[in-house]
């Protein structure tokens, strides 16, 4: 295919949904407190790639006060792809500590969810926990008072063609002690979908990657444009691999979606 100019008005229209061959995806990650040295996705939970859909819904243990007439989440909104890589979403009532209801439809990956109706404490009161109904692998989590999810991978949809036009790292000492230096790395990665390889998928491949550090108690960033054609069903994700324990990690993309 080729690839359109990206000039500052294609960007605008995409963001604002005006290009109909084109839109925009931010996605972000965080982990609140990091291991040591290991590699981890950017997420609050550790990510299960499925490798066949399943109905999805929210996992027993959240708080009472998140349901359908709570003060905290009621509805949950959830946006991902189905077994043929179209996006589809569909929303779920809360059912406080118990397990909810299952979604109507079946998910392959989950980008995103978010609490899209709640009552006067206007946002979730204890964790929410998505699970796959077949296998009960955790796809999306909510960490209590967020309001959405923050897990950093994501999969191209079917009929586009993706860039990361942007993409931001960052890090901060939690630990508190004012002294020690700390040094983490990121590394984003992608592997494209291929029928005849394993799972449907060939192998990761990097394509960014960058190190921070800090001396105890500042936050250090950093932002940096990848622009690799990203084709359709591929899936990406970032890591980080940090060299001391509870440390706040979190990334961003930009990314562009550019219909085939």
């Amino acid at each position: 295919m080729s690839l359109p100019t990206l000039t500052q008005d294609f960007l605008l229209h995409a963001s604002l949904g005006l290009n109909p061959d084109a839109k925009t995806v931010i996605k972000f990650g965080r982990i609140a407190g990091t291991a040591a040295t290991t590699i981890e996705i950017i997420a609050p939970f550790v990510p299960t790639f499925l490798t066949a859909a399943s109905t999805l819904r929210i996992r027993a243990g959240g708080n009472a006060d998140d349901s359908s007439a709570g003060i905290g989440a009621q509805t949950v909104k959830i946006i991902g792809v189905d077994s043929n890589y179209n996006e589809i979403e569909e929303y779920i009532t809360t059912n406080g500590a118990s397990v909810s209801a299952a979604t109507n439809k079946a998910f392959l990956r989950v980008f995103h969810c978010h609490a899209a109706r709640v009552g006067s404490n206007e946002v979730n009161v204890g964790d929410m926990t998505l699970e796959a109904v077949t296998g009960l692998s955790i796809q999306s989590k909510v960490v209590a008072g967020d309001g959405q999810s923050a897990q950093l991978f994501y999969t191209v949809p079917k009929g586009y063609t993706a860039l990361v036009v942007g993409k931001e790292t960052g890090l901060m000492d939690v630990e508190g002690s004012g002294t020690t230096q700390h040094l983490a790395h990121f590394e984003g990665f992608v592997r494209a979908y291929n029928e005849s390889s394993n799972n449907n998928y060939e192998s990761w491949r990097k394509i960014f990657d960058s190190s921070h550090d800090t001396d105890g108690t500042s936050a250090k960033s950093s932002a940096e444009i990848v622009m690799t054609p990203i084709p359709e069903k591929s899936d990406i994700k970032v890591t980080v691999f940090s060299h001391k324990v509870n440390a706040e990690a979190e990334a961003r993309l930009f990314i562009l979606l550019v219909r085939n």
